[in-house]
């Protein structure tokens, strides 16, 4: 059996084997949730990773709505080759990382797509 467990600090969510522990991330206790709250709990923590990059790819690199529809697409491509090559290369942390960018990529081509910019 698997328990959905929560951090009582940061929010992060796990899931374990035994109903106790302290989280991975900050060393504070777990508390037993249910699966629905480990999956609310969880897309909403993707989401926010995902609008967190977003507004950081905005600081970093400034209005990019020039770009044209294969600019974009082949920025995108090189970030899903880049979570493609941590995939292989086993690095699960890497990985998370570059789909937290390419979803935020993604966002990024839809806000110049609705605007008529990309």
């Amino acid at each position: 059996m698997m328990y959905y467990m929560r951090c009582s600090r940061c929010g992060d969510t796990w899931t374990s084997p035994v109903s106790f522990g302290t989280c991975m991330e900050c060393d504070f206790s777990l508390v037993q949730i249910t699966a629905k709250e480990a999956d609310t709990l969880t897309q909403e923590s993707v989401v926010k990773q995902v609008l967190a990059e977003r507004k950081r790819q905005d600081q970093l690199f400034g209005s990019q709505w020039h770009r044209t529809r294969a600019e974009w697409l082949s920025i995108l491509m090189e970030e899903v080759g880049e979570a493609a090559q941590a995939s292989n290369d086993g690095d699960t942390k890497h990985f998370a990382e570059e789909m937290v960018q390419v979803a935020a990529l993604a966002i990024a081509i839809l806000e110049g797509h609705n605007r008529g910019r990309a």
